[in-house]
């Protein structure tokens, strides 16, 4: 992430109105900057624990993390994966944070594959994953950074799971 720069030829010029703040980072800067110039009107698209004092607009990451898995036990897994991205990305620490109370609630093992949200780490971290001998039984893959490869691993190594 580039340092901040001062706010000074911006606020001259009048050429930037507001901010919208996007995959913030736990401890991100750029949050105690934006409070602390009330002047331009911020948003983050984040959750509000990680952007205290300004405007926000999120999903409940923590409530889609929970319903995945218990989506994914109802079905019968018990060993369940997620492949997940930068462990510095609030959201992210918000989703590792569900799944690892979900899986504990409901008696399941769970499995955190980290990755830089390429395609080639999610199918790597994926194929990995699936050929240890307590492999997974369930998959979570977030198929927008991971690329739709991931989900055709299993397959290439002869196993299966269910859509």
């Amino acid at each position: 992430m580039r340092p901040l720069r001062s706010s000074a030829p911006v606020q001259l010029t009048h050429r930037v109105d507001g901010a919208l703040l996007v995959d913030l980072r736990v401890d991100d800067p750029r949050t105690a900057y934006f409070t602390e110039h009330p002047e331009f009107a911020t948003v983050a698209v984040a959750d509000p624990s990680a952007a205290p004092g300004l405007t926000t607009v999120w999903t409940d990451d923590a409530e889609a993390m929970r319903e995945a898995v218990r989506a994914l036990a109802e079905l019968g897994h018990r060993r369940i994966a997620r492949v997940a991205g930068l462990p510095g990305l609030a959201h992210t620490q918000i989703r590792d944070a569900a799944f690892r109370e979900e899986t504990a609630a409901l008696g399941c093992e769970g499995l955190l594959l980290r990755t830089d949200y390429s395609p080639e780490q999610g199918v790597a971290v994926t194929e990995e994953a699936l050929r240890r001998p307590d492999a997974p039984h369930g998959l979570r893959v977030r198929q927008r950074h991971h690329g739709d490869r991931s989900p055709r691993c299993p397959a290439a190594l002869g196993r299966a799971l269910p859509g």
